[in-house]
């Protein structure tokens, strides 16, 4: 196997990935050793994590690490995590932020000058697509 398809260095336990066509974000469980080198056991955001027989292996090279910056598409119209309620509009396109100290999505709308942050509850993160 070629070193540079293997992008098992770059991938950690908890890290947001986008597997292959998936439109729904997934998070590293493990990183496989031995006859697993080269994949990661991965589940949706949506899922139960904690079970160990969540998820499933994926080779590394067919995931997205999910970094600062990347766009993100909102899947369906959603309300915000703030006091506001703001709607999020299907189609709308966000900047991926990272997560607050509760584990809320932050991300940034870009159509707007300046940028508004928007904080998403975590269990929503999974109607976000990568644009």
């Amino acid at each position: 196997k070629d070193a540079c398809e293997d992008m098992s260095w770059q991938l950690h336990n908890d890290d947001v990935v986008y597997h292959k066509k998936d439109c729904t974000p997934s998070v590293v469980i493990r990183i496989g050793y031995g006859s697993y080198e080269g994949q990661a056991r991965i589940g949706f955001v949506n899922e139960d994590l904690a079970n160990f027989s969540t998820g499933r292996w994926a080779s590394t090279a067919d995931c997205h690490l999910l970094e600062y910056g990347d766009k993100l598409c909102a899947m369906a119209d959603l309300e915000d995590a703030t006091e506001k309620h703001q709607l999020v509009k299907k189609g709308s396109i966000y900047l991926y932020r990272g997560f607050n100290e509760d584990g809320d999505l932050l991300l940034d709308r870009i159509s707007k000058h300046p940028a508004m942050r928007v904080i998403m509850f975590k269990e929503h993160f999974q109607h976000f697509s990568l644009e």
